[in-house]
């Protein structure tokens, strides 16, 4: 009973912070329901705006309404049920992983029949209230919910299954989530349902040729991003420099660069890191001063990233620059 308590406490918490509109933690869950049972692992690293839920079933079970969209994958095994999220029946036979349904705001998640067996499933929390207003200002409409067309019926697309995983697999190896991050995958994520949605995208019309950024905006874009390396830097302030919306700027920085505005910032504070390794600014201080000068929340972050894009950590790449010194 009190693994019950648990997740329904957990599920009130997240319910609290997505009506506040206030960025959500990410947390993830390990649920798994047999036989009635019920338990909940939960683990918040700090500031994000996005939950994860990672679970196995036996049956598929009735939910009730959230303020969040939230995306259900099913990762393994297979499962056959009817559900209804506000737009009619939908009958869903995955036989295998990658099939999805996207759960609107405000409206419950109804199962009419279940026939499945064991099964697992990943479920993506984004909290609506923090991204309506953006996606509106995209499409140039009001936006209760992404209508029928996504809601309406069950999904299999490669790039939100891709996005789902990477946001999964950041969370297993226990990655600290910068804002920077959350808000470019969310974001991207949210793009991906717009477009299997068939919303169409006005704020695009006129530079659909390109499809890219301009040389202009590229410019201001990386200039502000390198005289802030060692600050927050949010997805909306990007945005605001090429005048588009952050979901038309995350796509339009991706063809430009082939990087997430998240991944560049990384790599230039990757660069800044070995800028200041290389001259010996902080002297014997050690790696934290570094650390915190390229924007990494402490030495053990900077390490971490450090060692996947360099190949080494940073003590190892200062000890090299230093014995090449003549």
């Amino acid at each position: 009973m009190a693994n019950i308590s648990l997740a329904s406490s957990a599920l009130k918490k997240r319910n609290e912070i997505a009506e506040s509109g206030r960025p959500i933690t990410i947390s993830r869950y390990a649920q798994v329901a047999y036989d009635g049972k019920e338990v909940v692992e939960l683990r918040e690293p700090p500031g994000s705006l996005i939950q994860v839920v990672s679970s196995r079933h036996n049956r598929v079970a009735s939910l009730p309404a959230t303020p969040n969209l939230e995306i259900t994958m099913q990762v393994d095994g297979a499962s056959m049920c009817e559900v209804d999220l506000g737009f009619g029946n939908v009958y869903c036979d995955w036989p295998t992983s990658g099939y999805f349904v996207v759960q609107p705001p405000d409206l419950p998640f109804t199962v009419n029949r279940s026939e499945s067996e064991d099964f697992g499933l990943l479920t993506l929390a984004l909290p609506w209230a923090s991204l309506r207003d953006q996606a509106e200002q995209t499409v140039q409409r009001e936006l209760p919910n992404l209508g029928g067309e996504l809601h309406g019926r069950y999904h299999r697309d490669a790039h939100t299954q891709m996005l789902m995983h990477q946001i999964w697999m950041e969370l297993a190896a226990g990655q600290p989530w910068g804002e920077l991050m959350a808000e470019s995958l969310s974001t991207a994520i949210v793009g991906r349902l717009l477009q299997l949605a068939e919303v169409p995208l006005p704020e695009l019309a006129g530079a659909r040729s390109q499809n890219k950024l301009s040389s202009s905006s590229m410019r201001r874009v990386k200039e502000y991003i390198h005289e802030r390396l060692e600050r927050k830097i949010m997805l909306d302030e990007l945005a605001e420099l090429s005048a588009v919306s952050k979901f038309h700027f995350a796509r339009l920085f991706k063809n430009t660069t082939g990087k997430t505005p998240h991944q560049y910032v990384m790599e230039q504070r990757i660069e800044r890191a070995k800028q200041l390794l290389r001259d010996d600014t902080f002297g014997d201080q050690g790696i934290a001063p570094i650390a915190m000068a390229c924007g990494f929340s402490d030495q053990s972050h900077l390490g971490r990233h450090f060692k996947r894009l360099v190949g080494v950590t940073p003590a190892t790449y200062r000890r090299a620059a230093r014995g090449s010194r003549p």
